[in-house]
């Protein structure tokens, strides 16, 4: 994939041109300016161009390697150095999503948590507070931001529980109701831990807490908390390095980050490049998607990797609960093209039918994959003034076909069944047929007391 040079890239380019095109500069040298300027330009381009496809730069749907894959090539990890800024113009992902910045200045974002009623929690690690993210209009569009009045040593854990909110911090597991303050629910300081940051989920199915931990030793621990006694039993120990990620779908499937693998608890993990891990993950089927989110998407993990080379957010194809084919880009564009600085990285993450979340953990800022909007429908105007004049001669209607008449279905009258009514023909009070009948009513009468009067005499 080719891609511009940026400030950052041009020095980089210009010390390997250097380093690179000594002998063909050697070789040009003795060319005569006036005779051969366009053959000089030619040599530049196609060195420079050579320069850009050595290393590749990853692309959206492009397969992540994996530790295997990885051994077989040269790629010898780099310090990154992080920059500020959003950086929001060079991420890319695929064509049917959209990448949106919804909030900033929230600090080191060392977790995120989503509420019932969809507000996002973060935490901030570097200052202690807890930022409460509004989006009262449900559109993905944060438009409300408020600290919580309490602020922790070091937070990197949040859950939330219906209208409950749970942070780890290096002292405690606490839980916050509305209007009330923290209360401490287990403590930690004899957890063996190493410091190192605390990962919390919550168990939506039972009033229990995930928590997630690295010890002075450099193993990992996965615990499981009882939130109304605080009593903590372990789920499992693992010695395959420093716990990153812990997400849970349900009482049993539990997945976890362990230094630079992945996988289910139980299950053989899969292994990234070296240096490489996973800093959160969003399990199938544990979340909502939004409309017409990519069908390609709705089986797959969604998992942030951090680490030399590798500053993005990969899919996971799963099937059965197990991964079933290998990683593949969903977002990338952290990294400039030297591989030696990047815009932050990615952390957190949370979703809902809004879309993915995901906090640019460096930076402080919130961003938002989504699905592209549907395309307004076009409205075409018209210019009557182009349309055709109406004819001028009046529509001549078809023959009148006389044959056609209303038949009566009135039986027992004068009007019979064989009675034709034409659409001039008419029956009005007062007509011959009227009259005749009232005439021959009145002589009836006349006669029937003529007839009474003769009885009496």
């Amino acid at each position: 994939m080719t891609r511009l040079l940026t400030n950052d890239d041009s020095l980089d380019y210009d010390i390997l041109f250097r380093a690179n095109t000594g002998q063909m500069q050697a070789s040009v040298a003795s060319l005569t300016l006036s005779g051969h300027v366009e053959l000089m330009r030619f040599v530049l381009i196609t060195a420079i161009m050579a320069l850009l496809t050595t290393d590749s730069f990853a692309a959206p749907w492009d397969i992540v390697p994996t530790a295997e894959e990885e051994s077989e090539r040269i790629t010898p990890a780099m310090p990154v150095q992080l920059q500020r800024g959003t950086g929001i113009g060079s991420l890319q992902t695929l064509p049917e999503l959209d990448i949106t910045l919804s909030a900033t200045g929230l600090g080191e974002i060392s977790a995120l948590a989503l509420s019932e009623d969809g507000t996002i929690y973060s935490a901030d690690k570097k200052t202690g507070r807890i930022w409460a993210l509004s989006d009262r209009g449900l559109d993905g569009k944060i438009d409300l931001r408020r600290p919580l009045p309490h602020t922790f040593l070091q937070p990197t854990g949040l859950a939330a529980i219906g209208d409950t909110l749970y942070v780890a911090d290096q002292h405690a597991v606490w839980s916050i109701m509305p209007g009330q303050p923290p209360k401490k629910i287990a403590s930690l300081r004899e957890s063996d831990s190493s410091g190192q940051p605390y990962v919390l989920r919550a168990m939506h199915n039972s009033p229990s807490l995930i928590l997630g931990l690295t010890t002075h030793t450099q193993t990992s621990r996965v615990l499981k908390i009882d939130i109304p006694t605080g009593r903590a039993s372990l789920i499992t120990e693992s010695s395959k390095g420093p716990l990153n990620s812990v997400a849970v779908n349900g009482s049993t499937n539990i997945w976890a980050g362990h230094g630079e693998t992945l996988g289910a608890l139980g299950s053989d993990p899969t292994r990234f490049a070296s240096g490489q891990s996973v800093a959160d993950i969003l399990l199938p089927g544990r979340h909502k998607f939004p409309v017409n989110w990519p069908a390609q998407l709705r089986e797959h993990i969604i998992a942030s990797q951090v680490g030399p080379n590798a500053m993005h957010l990969i899919a996971i194809p799963t099937e059965f609960g197990q991964i079933s084919g290998q990683p593949r880009v969903l977002l990338d564009g952290f990294m400039n093209r030297s591989q030696r600085s990047a815009w932050g990285k990615p952390g957190a993450m949370v979703m809902d039918q809004r879309g993915l979340f995901l906090a640019n953990s460096h930076n402080g800022t919130l961003l938002r994959l989504s699905p592209k909007p549907e395309p307004e429908p076009k409205i075409t105007i018209v210019d009557t003034e182009t349309l055709s004049l109406p004819p001028l001669e009046e529509p001549v209607l078809s023959p009148k076909n006389e044959s056609l008449g209303l038949r009566s279905t009135i039986q027992g009258t004068q009007i019979n069944a064989a009675s034709t009514i034409l659409k001039p023909s008419s029956i009005e009070y007062g007509s011959k047929l009227i009259k005749d009948y009232d005439e021959k009513k009145a002589l009836e009468k006349a006669e029937k007391a003529k007839i009474e009067t003769k009885k009496k005499r």
